[in-house]
């Protein structure tokens, strides 16, 4: 797991053996979301994580869309390129 980005309290976590479509696990006192970076940044799981701090993870998530799927793609080309 690589944390790939930081802001306001939230650390963005990418897995490198994780499946598709591009997604970040956000962590904010012991809550998680998972939000997925195409196709209208969706939460697809929330686990205790208060409703406000989802919307906030969302909004750092949607400023800064870019540097998240090139960080995505960056993890993944390189799990890629060591299994091969």
């Amino acid at each position: 797991m690589a944390t790939v980005h930081r802001e306001s309290g939230f650390e963005f976590r990418i897995w490198p053996n994780d499946h598709t479509p591009p997604h970040v696990h956000a962590w904010k006192a012991g809550g998680t979301a998972k939000i997925e970076l195409l196709g209208g940044f969706a939460v697809v799981k929330v686990r205790e994580m208060k409703p406000v701090d989802v919307v906030r993870a969302v909004r750092i998530v949607i400023g800064n869309e870019q540097k998240l799927l090139q960080a995505w793609r960056e993890i993944h080309v390189q799990r890629k390129a060591s299994t091969h």
